[in-house]
């Protein structure tokens, strides 16, 4: 192996052509816990790289996600002949760690482990990097530092830097204008990698910039997405739904042209967590992040697996 890893096995679940495990990797300061599913051969592998905040392997988080996206997604590329390893980040579900002192890189480097794993476990020379939202984010940095990398899916991933993005998303938030001047003064300290004492955080925003995250949101905003797509030469498909209320299409965009070997696919009602509503309500929209129940997006399976199997 390339690196001493320590595997747990928990759980080896077995059901016709599929085979799940339950996987660990020691990261030296945290141990990380995954789930590995692959069909017998695979054709291909696919590490899956999750949002932002303590969302699990299975796209789910106790800050209200209940989706089930990445698992759905894992089960689903497995029926195409595609392996995939999906893990919880530092501090979230079964790994330890500090969920708050980590960056980008660090991220990346944790992928890292996994990707060593899986191409161990498969024989496979690369990796294809599945990341949505944040994970995006995390995708592209692991490119910039791994020469095993087959390419990348970004699915709703950030065009332009977060800073902007997540203020757009603040300013919309009824109980947060009272301290828009605040909020705004906050967010240009952070960019300019200043952190923010918390007595200049007035009511809600002390939880929205709590100082021990503030470390990683000034590297979070420090990230120029379509700057650093410019610089990755590797096939990358970017997937962008119609309906998500967090990134809009002009961010696919962005990402799209800014990539020299980049296409980008659109999933016409397609959300933010990958499921589509059952109307154009906002109510049904966010009623997709609390239901595991309903599947993914239709055509977006068919355009990632697609996109990774055909020859090259």
């Amino acid at each position: 192996m390339r690196h001493a890893l320590a595997l747990a096995f928990s759980a080896v679940l077995a059901a016709g052509p599929l085979a799940a495990e339950e996987l660990s990797v020691d990261a030296g300061d945290a141990r990380l816990s995954g789930s590995f599913l692959s069909a017998e051969p695979p054709k291909a592998l696919a590490v899956i790289l999750p949002g932002s905040g303590p969302t699990d392997r299975n796209g789910n988080s106790p800050a209200g996600l209940r989706t089930d996206a990445y698992r759905l997604l894992a089960e689903a590329l497995a029926d195409q002949g595609i392996a995939s390893l999906r893990a919880d980040k530092r501090g979230v579900g079964a790994s330890t760690g500090d969920g708050n002192a980590v960056t980008l890189d660090l991220y990346a480097k944790d992928a890292g482990l996994w990707i060593d794993l899986a191409r161990d476990k498969t024989g496979l020379p690369c990796v294809w990097l599945i990341g949505h939202s944040e994970g995006g984010l995390v995708a592209m940095q692991t490119a910039e530092i791994r020469n095993d990398i087959c390419g990348l899916i970004l699915l709703a991933a950030p065009g332009r830097p977060v800073s902007q993005i997540l203020l757009e998303q603040l300013r919309g938030v009824p109980a947060l204008q009272p301290h828009m001047e605040a909020l705004q003064k906050a967010m240009i300290s952070l960019v300019a990698g200043h952190p923010v004492p918390p007595e200049d955080l007035p009511g809600p925003l002390i939880g929205i910039f709590a100082p021990p995250v503030q470390p990683f949101l000034m590297d979070l905003f420090a990230f120029a997405p379509a700057e650093r797509a410019a610089a990755i030469d590797l096939p990358v498909l970017v997937v962008q739904g119609s309906a998500d209320l967090q990134i809009n299409p002009d961010d696919a965009e962005l990402l799209a042209t800014a990539l020299p070997n980049g296409s980008l696919f659109r999933v016409n009602g397609m959300t933010h967590v990958l499921k589509t509503a059952q109307d154009e309500t906002r109510s049904a929209n966010l009623a997709t992040y609390a239901d595991p129940s309903l599947p993914l997006a239709d055509g977006l399976v068919g355009a990632i697996s697609d996109f990774i199997l055909t020859p090259r």
